[in-house]
């Protein structure tokens, strides 16, 4: 624009008033009221903009400082350095506050490109999420937040640390979305989430992680994996809506099941489905339709019918209910037990069975029945004790049977 464009009527009004501050009425978007503010030092002029400290507000009042530049048919934009960018909701609460080392703002579209980025988000005026970045990018108008670049958040009243290479913030829909690199930490819980992607509700506290999914205690060591793992920081519980597994480092124990939900604070974790457990140091394995895995105790209860399996010593159990004592390497069954041993084809029968893996004896009682078809013998009694190393059964208080050839 050249030198000789006449002055407009703003800016002779500027020029002979340098301190008022003039007032223009805008198109409003038809949104609630909200204000939106950038403080900061104006370090140039893009475009032939309007020269700002500047106040912007798509409440129908457009505000501009005195100091004006001459007008433009080209987009208006700034580039701002140490520039704070704020907003607030319908009730005039705050609603994000970002601080930028650099800003480059326009007006057309009401959006900023950030850079070297701190700030604050919020819900209901109360800072909810502390967040830090390399970059990102400010859009005035969908009131949405994008920061990216070794992007650090803090879930301030639930003290939970998120890293991620980019996180958008959607504010009205109170929806947080992450790629690439996701962490979630809680270290008052010992407790570590990965993945790839997440969906969370700062404002509820769910977080959603997907893609590779990773969740780890410290103490004692234990490793979730699946496609999709949920974390509700309020009941501290994790859900695993797919097929997943559970892996005991220290024990190589492993479990799978269909879906499950992980009580951080009881230390629980429940199994459901087609569920799975082996044993690798016993080389023992359980299949049940659901478990529950009490950590700190070290006990997996498993309240509905199960089959267990020495496939090393050829022996096998099933019943309606029973435990495992995972230190003790010892497993109590219940209710229509039946264990049969392949080698002497020896079957077993009563209400209840304790089995100590590593004795490798079963101590069966109530309504016992012992049956080997290879010598055709019969023993009914009141308990039984069987020794799988020597194939050997001591039935008490027993009537024998012996079939004749």
């Amino acid at each position: 624009m050249s030198d000789e464009t006449p002055e407009t009527p703003e800016q002779q009004e500027s020029s002979e008033a340098p301190e008022t501050v003039e007032t223009y009425e805008t198109e409003t978007t038809g949104k609630a009221k909200r204000s939106i503010y950038i403080v900061g030092f104006l370090g140039a002029i893009a475009l032939g903009g309007w020269g700002l400290t500047a106040l912007f507000s798509n409440n129908g009042i457009l505000q501009r400082s005195p100091a004006v530049v001459e007008e433009s048919d080209e987009p208006i934009g700034s580039s701002l350095s140490n520039v704070t960018l704020t907003d607030v909701d319908e009730n005039g609460k705050p609603l994000y506050e970002i601080t930028a080392r650099r800003a480059d703002y326009s007006s057309e579209t009401r959006a900023a490109d950030v850079f070297i980025v701190t700030g604050k988000l919020y819900r209901d005026g109360v800072p909810i999420i502390e967040v830090s970045g390399e970059g990102g990018a400010v859009d005035q108008d969908n009131r949405e937040i994008a920061i990216e670049g070794n992007v650090k958040a803090i879930a301030v009243e639930e003290n939970i640390v998120l890293t991620a290479d980019r996180v958008v913030w959607l504010a009205d829909e109170d929806l947080l979305t992450g790629k690439g690199n996701i962490k979630l930490e809680k270290t008052d819980a010992d407790i570590i989430l990965t993945g790839k992607s997440l969906i969370a509700n700062p404002n509820k506290n769910i977080f959603s992680i997907a893609e590779d999914v990773k969740g780890e205690v410290v103490d004692p060591p234990l490793l979730l994996e699946g496609p999709t793992l949920t974390w509700d920081a309020n009941t501290n519980i994790v859900t695993a809506p797919y097929p997943f597994r559970v892996v005991q480092t220290e024990d190589d124990l492993r479990v799978r099941a269909d879906k499950g939900a992980w009580d951080v604070t009881k230390q629980e974790i429940l199994l459901e489905g087609e569920v799975r457990a082996r044993d690798k140091k016993s080389n023992l394995e359980v299949n049940t339709a659901r478990a529950i895995w009490e950590i700190t105790n070290q006990i997996v209860q498993l309240p509905e019918a199960l089959d267990a399996t020495d496939s090393d010593r050829g022996f096998n159990v099933v019943a309606n209910q029973g435990m495992v004592f995972l230190a003790e390497q010892r497993l109590t069954l219940d209710g229509a037990v039946r264990a049969t041993s392949d080698p002497d084809q020896a079957v077993i029968t009563a209400n209840s069975v304790e089995w100590l893996i590593e004795d490798n004896t079963v101590t069966a009682v109530g309504n016992v029945n012992y049956r080997q078809a290879e010598n055709d013998v019969n023993v009914s009694g009141d308990r039984a004790v069987a020794n799988l190393t020597d194939q050997t059964v001591r039935v008490t208080d027993s009537i024998t049977q012996i079939t004749p050839e």
